[in-house]
């Protein structure tokens, strides 16, 4: 068993990374490109992304390669992936695989967390439950 199955630490402020994999499936020998050559693009979490990317590509006859990953808090991190899930399910290809560059997956995930931020900053002392602030923040995001 890998350590990414390992348990993981109870604490939700634990530092942790949120990912970006590209899947290289349609790369014909052209010099490589986030761009141009990734034909899907997984957004996870994991608090070792190479331990993760070493799972994913057992089994896998494509390569992928880890192409952007932001450090952050655990319970950060878990938001983001389950909000570019939700906004995103109309380029999802199967399973957690996305239809969409890794560049705007990247940049989407840095602005979700950057609003995230903002928003915890600024709800600090005001009632309201966590889930209505994140559905506020995932709509804000989703909408840019």
């Amino acid at each position: 068993m890998s350590k990414y199955y390992q348990r993981k630490p109870e604490n939700e402020n634990h530092p942790c990374y949120v990912y970006v994999i590209g899947c290289w499936s349609f790369f014909v020998g052209a010099v490589k490109s986030a761009n141009d050559a990734v034909s899907a693009v997984k957004v996870g979490v994991s608090h070792d992304v190479n331990v993760r990317l070493s799972d994913l590509q057992i089994g896998n006859p494509f390569q992928l390669e880890v192409i952007y990953k932001i450090t952050t808090t655990r319970k950060m991190a878990y938001a983001a992936e389950s909000a570019f899930h939700k906004c995103h399910k109309d380029v999802m290809i199967g399973g957690e695989w996305f239809d969409c560059s890794c560049d705007y997956a990247y940049k989407w995930l840095g602005e979700f967390l950057e609003t995230l931020t903002e928003s915890k900053r600024t709800t600090i002392g005001r009632s309201g439950s966590k889930y209505s602030r994140l559905k506020k923040v995932v709509t804000l995001a989703g909408a840019g």
